[in-house]
């Protein structure tokens, strides 16, 4: 993460900007810096922005969640 800190302290990159920026203009936005994939991109939107319509399918605790979830014996 520390490309992340490196534009962040720059000045490319204001955190506050973010804020009210639509999920796809965020998503790419951040997805320029160095090390910051749709995982990490989600993650920000849930916990940073706390945008309720996220639903990271990729995250394995998630995946494995769903299959705990749905594998069961009735």
């Amino acid at each position: 993460m520390f490309a992340l800190a490196e534009v962040v302290e720059s000045g490319t990159l204001a955190l506050d900007q973010l804020d009210d920026l639509p999920d796809r203009n965020l998503s790419a936005k951040l997805a320029q810096v160095p090390g910051i994939g749709p995982w990490t991109v989600q993650m920000f939107l849930m916990f940073r922005l706390r945008r309720q319509d996220v639903l990271p399918v990729g995250d394995i605790g998630v995946r494995r969640g769903l299959q705990l979830a749905t594998d069961y014996t009735a």
